[in-house]
């Protein structure tokens, strides 16, 4: 997960706070939230109950990391390369722009079938 600037839980009951804590993290994980969300502040009071939940995004888009979408490995030993493959397509054309402008298109290798 990807740390956020800020993160305060506050509340009279430790326990109580770290897990919430816990809780709040593993779900921004699940949901991918944490690339969006920058700071976070928590306040519950168990006695009121009392719960208040304020978040401030991140401003512009956040970067997309190939491992978001796809699993890369090295290639066969021996070999100079790397072997990118995709989970999710939405973001094909953009990788293969990229890798491109990078490498040229004769370096880029696209099967059309699972090897």
């Amino acid at each position: 997960m990807e740390q956020l600037e800020t993160f305060i839980v506050e509340c009279s009951d430790a326990t109580g706070a770290k897990i919430t804590r816990s809780l709040i993290q593993d779900t921004l994980a699940d949901l991918s939230l944490s690339r969006v969300i920058g700071r976070l502040k928590v306040y519950m009071d168990p006695v009121e109950p009392v719960f208040i939940f304020a978040a401030l995004l991140r401003l512009g888009t956040p970067s997309i990391k190939i491992k978001d979408f796809a699993k890369v490995d090295m290639g066969a030993l021996g070999k100079d390369e790397v072997k990118i493959e995709l989970e999710k397509e939405m973001f094909t054309i953009k990788l293969l722009n990229k890798l491109w402008g990078k490498y040229g298109k004769d370096n880029i290798e696209q099967p059309t079938g699972k090897s």
